[in-house]
């Protein structure tokens, strides 16, 4: 009976379970694998700020900030590395110390008692975030002071 590598190594994995989350140290330095770090960022990823969106037992939604950039980043056990979703310039974001893009959270289709709906403007809908995580202050409130640097 032929045996496939493939399948040897499917179960290896199966059977060590899926891997650990990121540190909030490394989840900052997953920008640096974005196609837009290189010419449109190039900050240091250990002053980017971070703010944890989402949480399950198997995924973790991240924003991540910097100077010239917020990165949308999903880090999902199952997967060999975390996914950086989306990335837009800070300008698009903040400017003069206004926020300019568009946020809302979708209140007519809840998603479950524990989860609800964001919306970051036009392109970037339907991100869903953790009720657990914004119980102490409104999730509005702690993105704008986030988005704002503050």
């Amino acid at each position: 009976m032929a045996v496939l590598l493939s399948d040897v190594l499917m179960k290896r994995s199966r059977d060590r379970g899926p891997r650990p989350f990121l540190t909030l140290a490394q989840i900052r330095t997953v920008i640096t694998q974005s196609v837009n770090y290189p010419t449109h960022d190039g900050t240091d990823p250990a002053s980017a700020r971070a703010l944890l969106l989402f949480q399950t037992t198997t995924q973790q939604t991240w924003l991540v900030m910097t100077e010239r950039r917020l990165y949308c980043i999903l880090d999902d056990r199952r997967k060999p590395a975390p996914h950086i979703n989306w990335s837009m310039a800070m300008s698009e974001v903040v400017s003069d110390g206004k926020l300019q893009l568009e946020i809302s959270f979708d209140e007519q289709a809840p998603v479950s008692s524990k989860s609800g709906l964001v919306h970051f403007g036009p392109k970037h809908r339907n991100w869903l975030y953790s009720k657990k995580l914004f119980a102490s202050e409104p999730i509005a409130l702690q993105l704008d002071r986030f988005l704002r640097g503050g």
